[in-house]
């Protein structure tokens, strides 16, 4: 673990996997209950969560936020408590109309404000890949499509059937909308940006995690990537 030696600051990127190995391996969840928490404390304006909390330095990675409702979403799924899982409901809705907010003309996530981070991959500028800083990425959408998902099961968990039902109805019309725009014939796989000129283990791995790929395709693209 490289955070509690070069960083000694908790990201919720990180976060995200920490909790899940502590849910897993313990009974005890003060750690991740607190940190969904504190990250819920972080909100700004906009309605994201920080990137990092408690930080001096205010830090914004939207796809981080996206990922805080899959913290919340764990908690849901491996402890229940829908008592406490109300009082994060209106900053799990908050990352949603951000997102949704960024919707462009052809109904795609493009550039949210902030440092869209991904991965420390090769070739990608501080570790975000095409056009996640100045246009549209699938990487950036699909991650979008698992949290509408992730936070449908939320609402389903507090009886709001028709909150459940606007973010599955969402998650399914962008899912189809990213594989039309990204979707690569002669490779078989799905590209990262429009111009299908880049292409990432990542989008793959995101759209079946989706369960929105046909099964077909899933093989393809599985047999793509090795």
């Amino acid at each position: 673990m490289d955070c509690p030696y070069y960083e000694q600051l908790m990201y919720a990127g990180d976060t995200r996997h920490e909790s899940r190995v502590t849910l897993l391996a313990t009974r005890d969840d003060r750690l991740p209950r607190k940190a969904v928490a504190l990250f819920d404390s972080s909100r700004v304006n906009s309605g994201l969560t920080q990137s990092r909390f408690p930080s001096r330095v205010r830090q914004m990675i939207p796809p981080f936020a996206l990922w805080w409702i899959g913290m919340v979403h764990d908690l849901a799924l491996w402890r229940g408590d829908s008592a406490f899982i109300k009082t994060l409901m209106p900053g799990v809705r908050a990352v949603l109309d951000f997102f949704r907010s960024t919707l462009n003309g052809d109904g795609l996530v493009e550039s949210p404000n902030g440092w869209n981070f991904v991965d420390w991959v090769p070739g990608w500028k501080d570790g975000s890949p095409v056009g996640a800083q100045d246009g549209v990425n699938g990487i950036i959408n699909w991650q979008f499509v698992l949290a509408l998902s992730n936070a449908a099961d939320l609402e389903d968990v507090l009886d709001e059937p028709l909150m459940a039902q606007r973010n599955r109805q969402l998650a399914r019309d962008l899912a189809g909308r990213i594989t039309s725009r990204f979707w690569d014939d002669q490779r078989s796989l799905l590209a990262d940006d429009p111009a299908h000129r880049h292409f990432s283990e990542h989008s793959q791995s995101l759209a079946i995690m989706s369960g929105f790929i046909e099964p077909e395709a899933v093989v393809v693209l599985v047999a793509g990537t090795e």
